[in-house]
């Protein structure tokens, strides 16, 4: 379950950074024997919900350190979006069941994007920052 989740996480941080034609190739470069390739992977990366997130104006894997409520914070963003008003932090969750709604995501995950959110806002002062979980058991995004 656990190589499932890394998979897909593989699969969201580099298809979006290569050809449409090209994606096959890469896909079948990154899937382990026994997986199967989620069927709506490709749909979901180029649909308009996702389309911002895996855009232009996204980055990958973006190192994030600081102070937050004096605690030293030390992680990694899997997605960073940069609009002209807005930033959005997304993280991939592979957990195999994902929470219905937003009171029964775990606390550890609202804290480390509450932190992620603390300091992110303190590079962009001016910008309204939002915070996103994107589940890869079943491609949903989650605004927290």
């Amino acid at each position: 379950a656990m190589e499932r989740g890394k998979f897909i996480h593989q699969l969201l941080q580099y298809l979006p950074t290569v050809p449409v034609d090209k994606w096959d190739t890469v896909i079948k470069k990154l899937k382990p024997e026994h997986i199967e390739v989620p069927f709506r992977i490709k749909e979901l990366i180029q649909s308009p919900q996702f389309k911002t997130i895996f855009g232009p104006n996204s980055l990958a894997e973006v190192p994030i350190v600081g102070v937050w409520k004096n605690r030293a914070i030390s992680g990694r963003m899997d997605r960073l979006v940069i609009l002209p008003d807005e930033v959005w932090i997304i993280d991939f969750k592979t957990n195999q069941k994902v929470p219905k709604n937003i009171t029964t995501v775990p606390q550890l995950y609202q804290e480390q994007l509450a932190a992620y959110q603390g300091l992110t806002l303190q590079l962009f002062p001016q910008k309204k920052i939002r915070k996103f979980l994107l589940w890869t058991q079943d491609l949903s995004l989650m605004e927290l």
